[in-house]
């Protein structure tokens, strides 16, 4: 029996508008030796049915439906599943191009690579499609993590092929209930535990779509304290990088900020206690604009530290 290449994994939930076009764009890839794994996160809509009918048509696309418990265990649960060499995901509102899968298999197959990182399109409805370059300035493991982390390079799974073998030898899984770049984190996971070899390859073929309605959403305190537990997991991940104490400070004064800006602490004692843990810290990592705003907080001048705090 011919063992599949590519496996592609695909969590979805209430995206019944969308679902359609990214099966399609994969039903048309001119590479055809993959599986295409869909995990219905609990859908109430009709995304689990589509899948499932696209299922009956093609044998090389596989549909398990779950309870709802968050992106992290549907791309768990697809991992599980998957048997390809090669590990690639995509989200259900989202595309890909033609060639994606072929000229990713080839880089990776040419440079006997364990990553193939590719640029992408950015797709918006209000700013048309922006093109993504995505070269790293080092091939090193740990230096691109730092890439991740500063956002020199976007830390997410659909523009990167990986070998399955270094998602063995690093042992790596989803954390369950870490919902808040849980992609990122699966990387760090995958480069401190297996130190694999990395090409760039620079063309662009997948589309994220922004969705621009999205980006008025209200910011909920669950998805903060799930920020707050990828940074606990980044920071136990890299405890011996020489870098991590200027980490844990930015994810600090991060956490607050956007907690202070989104007017998510309890009650004053909440927000004084965790100003406290970054009272220190501050004039190190921010700017003078921030310093004072930090400062205003500290004397009780809350309007004031919303208006000097605006992102």
């Amino acid at each position: 029996m011919k063992m599949t290449e590519i496996s592609i994994i695909m969590p979805v939930y209430n995206d019944e508008a969308n679902i359609g076009r990214m099966i399609d764009s994969i039903l048309l890839q001119s590479f055809n030796n993959w599986e295409l794994i869909i995990v219905d996160d609990g859908s109430i809509d009709n995304s689990g049915k589509i899948a499932d009918k696209y299922s009956e048509n093609d044998s090389r696309i596989t549909v398990y439906h779950q309870n709802n418990e968050g992106v992290a265990s549907a791309r768990q649960r697809g991992l599980d599943i998957s048997s390809g060499r090669f590990i690639i995901y995509a989200d259900s509102d989202d595309w890909m191009e033609k060639r994606m899968l072929e000229e990713m298999w080839v880089k990776a197959q040419s440079e006997n690579a364990d990553v193939v990182i590719t640029d992408y399109y950015c797709d918006s409805i209000n700013d048309g499609s922006k093109y993504c370059i995505q070269k790293p300035t080092s091939y090193d493991p740990n230096l691109i993590i730092h890439e991740f982390i500063n956002n020199n390079l976007l830390g997410c799974l659909w523009n990167k092929l990986i070998r399955r073998d270094i998602y063995v030898k690093a042992n790596a899984f989803f954390s369950p209930g870490i919902n808040y770049c849980e992609d990122l984190l699966m990387l760090i996971r995958l480069f401190v535990g297996s130190n694999p070899s990395i090409i760039y390859l620079g063309r662009a073929y997948y589309h994220y779509r922004i969705n621009d309605k999205s980006l008025t959403n209200r910011v909920t305190r669950a998805s903060l304290d799930s920020m707050r537990k990828f940074h606990n997991e980044t920071l136990k991940l890299l405890q011996n990088d020489y870098r991590i104490e200027e980490l844990s400070h930015s994810f600090l004064i991060n956490e607050f900020s956007i907690y202070f800006m989104n007017k998510l602490y309890n009650d004053k004692t909440e927000l004084k206690e965790r100003y406290l843990l970054i009272k220190n810290i501050i004039g190190k990592h921010t700017g003078l604009r921030w310093n004072l705003g930090y400062r205003c907080i500290e004397y009780g001048w809350i309007w004031l530290a919303h208006k000097l705090l605006r992102f």
